[in-house]
């Protein structure tokens, strides 16, 4: 479990500054924190994944979508 928090958390900063990505666009970029295989591994699919970090943490995502707005 702390290992995926681990990840989730990696991923959630990432997310919050780049926009949550489909696997092709986060397999395509250069400054991806983890590769891709080792954070959709402990989810089991990358849907699971990008769910949970909503869940987990929706202040990164609020501030994405807010971002979005404004912009």
């Amino acid at each position: 479990m702390a290992k995926k928090k681990a990840v989730l958390k990696q991923l959630a900063d990432y997310f919050a500054e780049k926009g949550m990505m489909n696997p092709s666009e986060y397999k395509a970029a250069e400054d991806a924190p983890i590769r891709y295989m080792v954070a959709k591994r402990p989810f089991g699919s990358w849907a699971r994944m990008q769910s949970m970090v909503k869940r987990n943490f929706p202040d990164h995502i609020m501030w994405l979508a807010w971002t979005l707005v404004v912009i």
